[in-house]
């Protein structure tokens, strides 16, 4: 070693020892054997080290962005933290490379080296490297992270349809349809004893409500962290009810659902560690099971609410809950909304509505507030919470048979908000009819 890098390292020694380092990121790492030394001296030597994120430079050779994991593997370190949760090489590959990469790769004793590598890339890639070796045939079932989405061949086969090439739109639903089979037949029997995130996202006419209630009810039997449902289909086809299990899943931290789902909540329904809730353009049993939804939510720190304009069986919209963080939601016509979160940070709120009726609770530690509401018949009353903002963008949406005057005339009360340290407002035009 040069005492040019050896030097380098003493002073890195110092940096390390003196903040007790826990999180490292290095953006653009070349794989040079200095960079290489600088990283693995940091691994031997901070103590207290937590996180390590090393995003390689994109010219840099996939087989040696692996060389470099494997490295990094065998590196001695003073953190008793696992590798895979220390150290993150990010890497990006087409989908056609990726069978004869792992090839190349075959020879790494440690399984779980690979399917952490696995793990970072998609589901359909992970797949198929089963066709590698005996080696590589069940090791995706290990992978805890899968995603399945057909949007692709949903908008391939829109657009077969418009050209009016009705073969190929068959061919392309056959495809969704072999997907739907190779789930449905693997997915039960997953080598991971827990799901850290799953994600299902379907459009085309292969997939059906009770794939989705029996897809989520297995998750849940596994523990799952992260739960995504995106069902997107025809007004024809039934919405899928979730599984009753989902909705006492004590593992569950992330939930976000849209399109035609169905949420029935029991009387029973808990959620002691969800902490991440999105809900968008989806249908309720009745107005009680969405506040039952939000009820048993008690850690909640992110909420989310998309409605569709009508027929998801809600007409106000309560959110009480102390530990929120973050909100966004939308109001119409045919809604009404209390809100009370105390320690509320961000707030976005769409009022499309010329009237909304809504009571909404100070928020003292509100930082952030982003505010879209039809004209300025309330403009008083939607600001009036949110005095403690410190960054306030107000869209104002207006007829375009008001007067032009009206803004400058109305305008003066919003800039007194008592602790705003700046604010933007944007008026947009609506030709909404009144």
């Amino acid at each position: 070693m040069s005492s040019q890098r050896t030097h380098k390292l003493r002073v890195l020694e110092l940096y390390v020892d003196d903040v007790s380092l826990e999180t490292f990121k290095w953006t653009g790492f070349n794989g040079a054997q200095e960079a290489r030394d600088l990283v693995i001296f940091i691994l031997k030597n901070a103590y207290r080290l937590k996180t390590a994120t090393i995003l390689t430079a994109s010219e840099l050779d996939i087989l040696r962005k692996l060389e470099i994991i494997k490295e990094f593997s065998l590196s001695s370190r003073a953190s008793t933290v696992q590798f895979w949760d220390l150290v993150v090489v990010v890497f990006e590959v087409g989908e056609e490379e990726v069978v004869a990469i792992m090839d190349k790769i075959s020879g790494f004793s440690d399984d779980e080296l690979l399917v952490k590598i696995l793990t970072y890339l998609p589901t359909k890639v992970a797949v198929s490297t089963s066709v590698l070796s005996k080696q590589w045939k069940f090791l995706w079932m290990r992978v805890p992270k899968l995603e399945y989405d057909d949007r692709r061949i949903f908008y391939e086969t829109q657009s077969m349809l418009l050209k009016g090439d009705t073969a190929r739109a068959v061919s392309l639903l056959s495809k969704s349809e072999r997907i739907r089979c190779f789930i449905d037949r693997n997915l039960p029997f997953l080598r991971s004893p827990v799901i850290e995130s799953l994600c299902l996202r379907f459009s085309t006419a292969p997939f059906k409500p009770e794939d989705i209630t029996s897809w989520v009810a297995l998750a849940v039997s596994r523990s799952v962290r992260e739960l995504s449902v995106d069902f997107l289909h025809c007004i024809s086809v039934p919405n899928a009810l979730l599984p009753s299990s989902l909705y006492t899943c004590e593992s569950l931290v992330t939930l976000k659902l849209e399109g035609r789902v169905l949420v029935d909540v029991p009387h029973a329904g808990c959620f002691p560690s969800l902490k991440t809730l999105h809900l968008r353009y989806l249908t309720y049993a009745d107005e009680e099971s969405f506040q039952r939804l939000l009820s048993s939510s008690s850690v909640l720190e992110d909420l989310v609410i998309q409605r569709r304009l009508y027929g998801d069986n809600v007409k106000e919209v309560v959110v009480i809950i102390p530990s929120l963080f973050s909100l966004s939601f939308e109001v119409t016509d045919s809604c009404g909304c209390v809100i009370d979160t105390p320690s509320l940070k961000y707030f976005k709120v769409k009022y499309y509505s010329k009237n909304p009726s809504y009571l909404i609770v100070d928020m003292p530690k509100l930082e952030e507030a982003d505010i879209t509401v039809f004209g300025f018949c309330n403009i008083k009353k939607i600001l009036k919470p949110v005095t403690s903002v410190k960054r306030l963008s107000l869209h104002l949406l207006r007829n375009v048979k008001e007067k032009k005057d009206e803004s400058s005339r109305r305008i003066e009360p919003m800039c007194k908000a008592g602790n705003t340290t700046s604010w933007i407002l944007r008026g947009k035009q609506s030709r909404m009819k009144k």
